[in-house]
C-alpha cells in the first residue's frame, strides 16, 4: 500500500517547473515557481556562498509591484499623462490617483483577474493580470522565506498585529485578523497540504479495500513520518475534506490543479496560525541519497518511454526498491533528492538500462543536490 503515495506525495514537492539548478560560480539559484515569459511571475532561490546565506526572490508580471516588503499589496503606478483605472474581476471600476494605488494582500486574494486601463487620448491600452497565479507565486516564496530566511512575513505581520493592544491596524488588517481561525500543529499550509493527501488517500483506500487494522496504519504513517495526532489536525482535516472530490476512484492520482486552488481558498479564507516548532528535516546519507536518486531516475524513465503497462506498475517497482535498499519512502518527499533524479534521468539511454554519461557528471549532480538537501 505505501508505494501508492509516492505519484500522489511529490506532486506537492515538485516545483510547477522543475529547472535544472543555475550556477554562477559557487553561487546557485533553484526555480521554485515560474509561469509566463516577458512578463514572467517566478520565485528563485538563491544561495550566497560568500555570505553562506539564502534569500527567495519573486518576480512580478509587467505593469503592477509587489514585494514580501509591502507584505505582498499590488502596487499600480498612476499615469504621468493621460488616465489610468482599475477593475478586480467584474467589480467596480477605480480611478487610479496620480501617485498611483496600493491594493492589499488580503483584498486582492479574494479575486480571481486584476483589469488595468491605460488612456491616453484616443489609445486604449488594456492589460489582465492573473490573481490566482500570483497569489500560488507568494504562498511559494513565503514557504521559502518561511524555510531559508527569517520567516514568513505574513505572518509575523498578524502576530504582531494581535500583540499590539494599540489602535494601528488598518480595516484592512481588522478585517482579515476577524476571518475564522484554525490553529494547525504544523510548521505551515503545505506541510499541512501534503498530511492531508495522506489522510485522503487513505480514506479512499478504506473504501475499497475495507478499514485497516491500527497497526496497519500506525506502520504506514511511521514510515512517511506522519503521527495520528498531525492526521487529526484541524487544517488537515479540513483540507483532506475537500481534496476527497478531486481524488481518483482507483486512489492513485489526484488533480493537483483543484488541489492547488483548495490550498489557496483556505490560506486567503482563514486566519492560519502554525507551530514552526514542528519543522521536519527530511535528512538522509549520501549513499542513501545517491541510491534513491537513481530508483527515482530509471524508473521515471521507464514509465516515460511506456515500460511500465500501469501506473500502478511504477508505483510498486518504486517501493519494492526502496524496500530493499532499505530506504525509509518517506525520503522520497525531498525535494532535492527529486531535483536530483530529474538531472540524472536525462543522461540515461533510451532503454532506460544505463547511464551514458561519466560517472564524474553523475556525482558532480548528486553533490549538488546532497550537500544543501
Amino acid at each position: 500500500m505505501l508505494q501508492i503515495f509516492i505519484l500522489f506525495l511529490t506532486a506537492f514537492v515538485l516545483p510547477n517547473n522543475v529547472n535544472a539548478r543555475e550556477y554562477n560560480g559557487d553561487n546557485y539559484s533553484d526555480t521554485l515557481f515560474e509561469y509566463g515569459m516577458k512578463r514572467s511571475i517566478k520565485v528563485t532561490k538563491n544561495y550566497d556562498a560568500f555570505e553562506d546565506k539564502f534569500s527567495c526572490s519573486i518576480t512580478h508580471p509587467r505593469g503592477i509591484n509587489l514585494s514580501a516588503e509591502n507584505l505582498y499589496a499590488i502596487e499600480i503606478g498612476g499615469a504621468k499623462k493621460g488616465s489610468k483605472k482599475y477593475k478586480l474581476d467584474k467589480g467596480p471600476i477605480q480611478v487610479i490617483p496620480y501617485n498611483g494605488e496600493e491594493i492589499p494582500y488580503w483584498e486582492w486574494t479574494k479575486y480571481q483577474e486584476l483589469h488595468i486601463r491605460y488612456q491616453s487620448g484616443s489609445s486604449l491600452f488594456d492589460r489582465k493580470h492573473d490573481l490566482a497565479l500570483l497569489s500560488k507565486a507568494v504562498l511559494v516564496h513565503r514557504k521559502c522565506l518561511l524555510d531559508y530566511v527569517d520567516g514568513d512575513p505574513i505572518a509575523k505581520n498578524i502576530q504582531q498585529n494581535q500583540n499590539n493592544t494599540s489602535d494601528n491596524t488598518t480595516s484592512k488588517d481588522e478585517e482579515f485578523l476577524k476571518r475564522p481561525e484554525i490553529s494547525s500543529n504544523l510548521p505551515d499550509i503545505l506541510s499541512a497540504a501534503q498530511t492531508a493527501s495522506v489522510k485522503t488517500t487513505l480514506l479512499c483506500r478504506e473504501k475499497l479495500d475495507g478499514a485497516f487494522s491500527d497497526d496497519v496504519k500506525k506502520k504506514f504513517l511511521n514510515s512517511l513520518g506522519i503521527s495520528l495526532n498531525e492526521l487529526s489536525d484541524p487544517l488537515v482535516t479540513l483540507l483532506a475534506v475537500k481534496f476527497q472530490e478531486f481524488i481518483s476512484d482507483d486512489c492513485r492520482s489526484i488533480d493537483k490543479e483543484q488541489i492547488g486552488k483548495i490550498v489557496l481558498e483556505i490560506s486567503n479564507s482563514y486566519n492560519l496560525s502554525f507551530n514552526q516548532e514542528k519543522k521536519k528535516e527530511i535528512k538522509m546519507t549520501l549513499e542513501e541519497f545517491y541510491t534513491a536518486a537513481g530508483i527515482f531516475a530509471f524508473n521515471q524513465c521507464s514509465l516515460e518511454k511506456g515500460f511500465f503497462k500501469s501506473k500502478k506498475e511504477y508505483t510498486d517497482a518504486i517501493g519494492i526498491e526502496f524496500n530493499d535498499a532499505g530506504i525509509p519512502l518517506r525520503y522520497g518527499l525531498n525535494p532535492n533528492l527529486i531535483l536530483a533524479s530529474q538531472e540524472i534521468k536525462s543522461l540515461i539511454n533510451d532503454q532506460c538500462e544505463e547511464i551514458i554519461a561519466p560517472d564524474k557528471k553523475v556525482v558532480e549532480i548528486i553533490m549538488k543536490y546532497f550537500k544543501d538537501h
